[in-house]
């Protein structure tokens, strides 16, 4: 029975979607996440959803009233939450505040493909960021999980020599440290780079875009809010998002996901553990 099918018969539908940040379910990690969303699945910018109502709702600076919101918004600044903690590599390369950074995606990406988009696929959207900002230097970052990134960055260096790559293992944090312009589609990096300082360019409609603090080349009628991104992040990350923890299936708030995380990796890393 398929999705569709249990709505006809008036079943409830719960869709389920790993944690945003602090991904990862390896058999010791301490606390696990997940989204669960009875309308779409959170990312799905063409439909509506639980997320965003939460988010239409969600009233700017809330956040700042919780102390325990606002350690977490604390930390997210700091780049201490991620989704990729463990994509950290070093690059030689500089990045500058008039730089251009394009974030690729996996290829086939639910939320690209879910959500409504100006571009198809990653070779299209930094072909979009070149004839966008001419004059001015194009970084390509690949997903560093993409299976296609061989063809694509072959298709990029034939048709856009003078687009600069980046290697995939670069830490975002370090491409992100100068504040240059940032270009995505529907990537959960954008968010993270919004709350580092950049400005953040949407080619999809990503959950956190259309609220405002981006620059969006997709709208979106049903978003009517105007939010920060710290207010995305607290709204979808201290609100929305599930932790519990592993050995107790207990539920957590996310701060305690997080210190508990990061007092797990700290052990592993004394025992020399990646």
């Amino acid at each position: 029975m398929g999705i569709e099918d249990a709505a006809v018969i008036g079943l409830r539908v719960v869709r389920l979607e790993a944690s945003l940040m602090l991904s990862g379910w390896e058999p010791t990690r301490p606390v696990k996440g997940y989204l669960a969303d009875a309308l779409a699945s959170y990312f799905d910018g063409g439909r509506p959803t639980e997320l965003e109502a939460v988010l239409n709702a969600y009233q700017s600076g809330a956040w700042t009233e919780d102390p325990r919101a606002a350690a977490l918004v604390a930390r997210a600044r700091r780049g201490e939450i991620q989704k990729y903690a463990q994509i950290c590599g070093s690059w030689s390369g500089v990045i500058g505040p008039d730089d251009v950074v394009v974030l690729g995606q996996v290829a086939g990406d639910m939320a690209w493909l879910a959500s409504p988009s100006a571009v198809d696929g990653n070779v299209e959207m930094v072909a979009a960021a070149a004839h966008e900002y001419p004059g001015r230097r194009v970084v390509y970052k690949p997903h560093p999980f993409n299976g296609a990134n061989e063809a694509e960055l072959a298709a990029i260096a034939r048709e856009m020599p003078q687009v600069v790559t980046a290697p995939g293992a670069a830490s975002l944090a370090l491409l992100c440290a100068a504040r240059p312009t940032v270009v995505v589609c529907t990537s959960n990096a954008g968010l993270e780079a919004a709350l580092r300082g950049c400005k953040v360019v949407t080619y999809g409609l990503g959950y956190y875009a259309g609220w405002g603090f981006t620059e969006d080349r997709m709208s979106c009628a049903r978003r009517r809010n105007t939010l920060t991104a710290e207010d995305v992040f607290a709204a979808t990350q201290h609100l929305y998002a599930r932790f519990f923890g592993s050995a107790t299936l207990r539920t957590v708030d996310q701060l305690e996901a997080v210190e508990r995380l990061s007092a797990w990796r700290d052990a592993a890393r004394r025992q020399g553990m990646p």
